[in-house]
């Protein structure tokens, strides 16, 4: 059986195709507000309100406080493991973290909002120009935390899947913004088509006692998370518990992720009708 795996940058691709008929579910929108509701809501209807929901999530990576405050919180508990972790790190080793780059220290909503505005879903090429202009903003607390890493004698190895074509760019956003090991040695970008990164994690290890890993996709701690069709992935998280809370942060990413392979068909149109079908089969279940 053929499975197809979907690197983040092909999810963001599949997420931002679907933002082309948002014009549609702002018509829809407002004629919801004039007509009365009929007793069953019109398929293309449902698809375009929940087409809706997910300009509504970059919206809120956007601008809301509680994202603001999420990361802020979230960066002060990584600080306090971090700590932690400091303290008892005992065997000899140098001490290092793995750090994720897009949506955990850089913010590319500019350029998911942008791509809305012009009706377009995510390029290679449009993608290609965002990392080249090295204008992302870095994430609340992220900085401070880094510094914070460099100044314990801990090294930060950032592990992205970024195209290594994108490595000069990337190296120039991270050192204007003022983020330590900004250089070849410590950003291990993708090559080719290589997005599993449990290689590059293993490069790392091998020589560092690695105290935690930062992400915000599941598949930036361990590989395993790349299957989600068994519950979601949510058993694998109940089993991996115990070492996840001692050693990966999460950080929260609405807008795309592995957690969309359950119905992230590739097309738009079979997109919509397979989440549609989701959440009638989600809703019934819950029924019952």
């Amino acid at each position: 059986m053929k499975m197809t795996i979907l690197t983040d940058k092909t999810i963001m691709h599949n997420t931002l195709k679907r933002y082309s008929v948002i014009a549609l579910a702002a018509i829809t929108l407002a004629a919801c507000k004039t007509q009365p509701q009929t007793v069953k809501e019109s398929a293309d209807n449902f698809k375009a309100r929940i087409t809706q929901q997910n300009v509504d999530a970059t919206m809120w990576f956007n601008t809301s406080a509680e994202a603001h405050y999420i990361f802020l919180q979230t960066y002060n508990y990584a600080t306090e493991r971090l700590n932690m972790a400091v303290t008892k790190s005992a065997d000899g080793k140098p001490t290092a973290i793995i750090v994720d780059l897009d949506e955990t220290v850089l913010d590319n909503s500019p350029y998911q909002l942008r791509r809305i505005v012009e009706g377009e879903g995510y390029s290679e090429g449009s993608w290609n120009e965002w990392v080249n202009s090295a204008s992302a903003k870095a994430l609340p607390g992220a900085l401070e935390f880094a510094l914070h890493c460099q100044n314990r004698g801990v090294e930060i190895f950032y592990i992205s899947n970024r195209s290594e074509e994108l490595l000069i760019p990337t190296l120039a956003n991270l050192k204007n913004l003022g983020f330590p090991f900004a250089d070849e040695d410590h950003v291990y970008l993708k090559v080719g088509d290589e997005s599993d990164k449990s290689f590059r994690r293993e490069r790392v290890e091998s020589t560092y006692n690695v105290l935690l890993y930062l992400g915000d996709n599941l598949r930036d701690f361990r590989e395993d998370f790349v299957e989600r069709r068994a519950d979601f992935g949510k058993d694998l998280t109940t089993q991996l518990s115990t070492e996840m809370f001692e050693r990966y942060i999460l950080f929260p990413n609405p807008m795309y992720g592995q957690w969309e392979v359950p119905y992230a068909a590739g097309d738009s149109e079979e997109e919509a009708n397979k989440k549609a079908s989701l959440i009638e089969q989600l809703s019934t279940e819950e029924g019952e």
